[in-house]
């Protein structure tokens, strides 16, 4: 359960490959998850480790993408900072902060 982005999910992985991420609304009120469900939508996002969400966010605001979610914490990704932009053709992009290591 996310609070920051009112969704739970579980993630599907197999071995050092992608994984996919299962999203349900947390609440009847989640507006993250509503526009999405209400087209029939099935995947609306791909995910993308970076090494700075700052400079991932400016080059794609600087090819017209509108940044829809600012840096915030993920429960799912033990509190590193995630971004959403959403490209004009309405493909979202999530940035998931790289954890550095210390």
């Amino acid at each position: 359960m996310d609070p920051n982005l009112g969704v739970q999910g579980v993630f599907m992985t197999a071995g050092a490959g992608p994984r996919i991420e299962l999203v349900a609304p947390a609440t009847d009120f989640s507006h993250v998850l509503t526009p999405w469900l209400e087209r029939g939508v099935k995947i609306y996002h791909a995910a993308y480790e970076v090494d700075s969400l700052q400079r991932s966010l400016q080059h794609l605001e600087s090819k017209g993408a509108r940044t829809v979610v600012k840096p915030i914490p993920a429960v799912a990704f033990g509190g590193r900072q995630i971004a959403f932009s959403l490209m004009r053709n309405l493909v979202l992009i999530e940035f998931i902060q790289r954890q550095h290591p210390e």
